[in-house]
């Protein structure tokens, strides 16, 4: 969500005059601030092996890329907003930062399906702590 809004931001940035701007300007700073934090909460929780598609390759890439376009999207538009030329530029960074960022999470989207250790490895992780637990009846899932 705060990706779309920060394209949103981005797009009232570029689109409307500077003497108008307030709230576009306010929304970037608050939706950049928003999805750097929730972005790094989620690769934390997801963990090193699971977040790996985030961090490397081409999706790694895009996501650093979204992160400095965000960040100084959103600066610039907080600094640089009431002027013209700053509000454009700082409008296009911010929709080229979440445009980045889907792309990027789509791009490791696609590199964790096709390896399983991002898939087959986790499951049989979480199986293997719920027979611990006593939670999974082995003979349901023995039975195959």
């Amino acid at each position: 969500v705060s990706s779309a809004t920060l394209a949103a931001a981005g797009l009232a940035l570029v689109a409307v005059p500077t003497a108008q701007n307030g709230p576009a300007r306010k929304l970037a700073a608050v939706s950049a601030l928003t999805e750097t934090l929730a972005f790094e909460r989620m690769q934390e929780k997801l963990g090193p092996v699971l977040s790996e598609p985030l961090r490397t390759g081409k999706s790694g890439r895009l996501l650093r890329a979204s992160k400095a376009l965000t960040i100084a999207g959103a600066v610039g538009s907080v600094a640089l907003g009431r002027s013209r030329v700053g509000a454009a530029v700082s409008g296009i960074a911010l929709m080229a930062g979440s445009v980045c960022l889907r792309f990027g999470v789509f791009e490791a989207g696609m590199v964790s399906a096709i390896d399983p250790k991002y898939t087959v490895e986790p499951q049989r992780q979480r199986l293997a702590a719920r027979r611990a637990s006593g939670v999974v009846d082995d003979s349901i899932t023995t039975a195959r």
